[in-house]
């Protein structure tokens, strides 16, 4: 049993390619009419990197307190130069984040992409996506205004009814990581600087060392190629990276605009 794993390890991490030079300069990447696919991943991370540096900027004014919590966004906002711009590109990218989260996820598994030996890219993947959906929801909390105080509640009761249904002690992980999350029984200023902790330090991390593991690992595999119609293909770099960064900076712009 033992060999059967050191094997199969072997086929997904073949040492021979973990080199420099075959994860950058002779990797290549398919050429085909359904391309744009490989670009979902890119615009996924350009979300993040807005959603990193713009969450940098609004960290020295918000005030994790559900007294001055909601204050500081208002004078963020009203008072603080480009504040207003600063906090929409933050809440706009968050949601476009997703959204190319879902589609990405979504066209690798129409194209199989998660059969072998790319299960560990899609598990990593997989993983990505349920940190992704952690951001949107610690984050949407922060503002602590009704709308997300409501939408909080709604979200822990889900959770807590997500395995209600289940017999005996299977219902309780629901239950108490709806618990631990809220700090008790109802949202209070426990639960507000928990998701705060959750939103700037914990996930961030995870997102981190996940996507480091996701990036080595498709650039290790490569694209998948079966859905290639045209037998053709071109450098990662420069020719892909090249076009990779050009449609991530026409997004940044249209972001700006």
């Amino acid at each position: 049993m033992l060999e059967s794993i050191i094997k199969k390890l072997k086929e997904r991490f073949p040492l021979e390619k973990i080199n420099f030079e075959s994860l950058i300069l002779k990797k290549e990447v398919p050429v085909h009419k359904a391309s744009w696919i490989y670009y979902l991943g890119g615009m996924t991370m350009l979300c993040f990197l807005i959603q990193l540096v713009t969450g940098l900027l609004l960290l020295p004014y918000y005030q994790p307190t559900i007294v001055n919590a909601f204050q500081s966004i208002e004078y963020l906002n009203h008072y603080v130069p480009y504040g207003f711009l600063v906090r929409n590109l933050h809440a706009w990218s968050s949601s476009f984040m997703i959204f190319f989260a879902v589609i990405h996820l979504l066209t690798v598994f129409a194209t199989k992409s998660y059969q072998k030996p790319r299960e560990f890219t899609w598990i990593t993947g997989v993983l990505l996506m349920a940190v992704t959906l952690g951001f949107g929801f610690s984050g949407y909390l922060l503002p602590w205004h009704q709308i997300a105080v409501n939408a909080t509640k709604v979200g822990m009761e889900i959770l807590q009814s997500s395995t209600s249904f289940l017999p005996g002690i299977f219902k309780l992980p629901g239950e108490v990581l709806a618990m631990n999350l809220r700090g008790g029984a109802i949202i209070t200023q426990t639960t507000l600087s928990r998701f705060y902790a959750i939103h700037v330090v914990i996930l961030p991390f995870i997102f981190f060392a996940l996507v480091g593991i996701h990036l080595f690992l498709v650039q290790m595999y490569g694209m998948n190629k079966e859905i290639s119609e045209v037998k053709k293909s071109e450098k990662f770099f420069p020719d892909f990276f090249i076009k990779d960064l050009i449609t991530t900076c026409e997004k940044l712009g249209s972001k700006a605009a």
